[in-house]
């Protein structure tokens, strides 16, 4: 950049020329990098943008969110789906509850690690898993987790991991028998106490390939609540 000035008689004629000459290259190149900075980040937002719209819609398909309750044999389920951080992200969280062959109630909760388009995936992958096992091979809540372990263990990418709690109500005997891995324990609401059912043994699915899963049984009563949750 350049200014220049020049100096002249009565007569107008020029005496003397003063000039300032300014090397401006630093400041325009940082101009082009800030505005190449900026096309990026206006591209990497739309594209997260599209990201979550399709996992958004992934989560919705595969997981719709019934808005009354669930009436089952000897019970009633209601979901709820509450994401607790900011509803740009969308999860692998999933719910299962539907009546088994034998006329036993399958209920389970899980939680994928991550968030967006590959967590929707594996969650979709467990959940329908989860109801196909459940409908023609078992009821065993264990059994039923040692399947999903050996599915997300073996699943592209190989790092992935989920917890999950799978249990099973007898209405005839009014037993919930259930196992979990590495989630949290069901809430028990009875008679206005509330108090976590004892975990048994469980490790995180996709963490080792030959976990094991023990079971616990606890009855329940008329006017029974019983909270499966996720940690989202």
């Amino acid at each position: 950049r350049a200014v220049v000035d020049a100096v002249r008689d009565t007569e107008g004629r020029p005496v003397k020329i003063y000039g300032i000459i300014q090397d401006v290259t630093a400041r325009e190149a940082s101009r082009l990098k800030l505005a190449e900075v900026e096309r990026q980040l206006r591209e990497h937002q739309e594209n997260l943008a599209a990201e979550h719209r399709l996992a958004a819609e992934l989560q919705q398909i595969v997981l719709p969110i019934p808005d009354a309750p669930i009436d089952l044999p000897g019970l009633r389920a209601a979901v709820r789906y509450l994401p607790a951080e900011q509803a740009s992200r969308v999860g692998g969280d999933w719910y299962h509850a539907a009546v088994a062959d034998d006329g036993s109630v399958i209920l389970a909760v899980g939680d994928v690690a991550g968030h967006g388009v590959q967590a929707a995936a594996t969650m979709a992958q467990l959940r329908h898993a989860l109801a196909a096992l459940a409908a023609t091979t078992t009821g065993d809540p264990a059994a039923l987790l040692q399947h999903l372990n050996q599915l997300i263990y073996s699943s592209v990418p190989p790092d992935a991991t989920a917890t999950a709690v799978v249990a099973r109500y007898d209405p005839a005997t009014h037993d919930l028998t259930w196992a979990q891995a590495g989630h949290p324990a069901p809430l028990l609401i009875r008679d206005g106490v509330t108090a976590e059912l004892p975990r048994p043994h469980g490790t995180l699915l996709g963490a080792v390939r030959r976990p094991r899963y023990d079971t616990a049984t606890t009855t329940l009563g008329p006017d029974d609540l019983l909270l499966l949750y996720t940690d989202g």
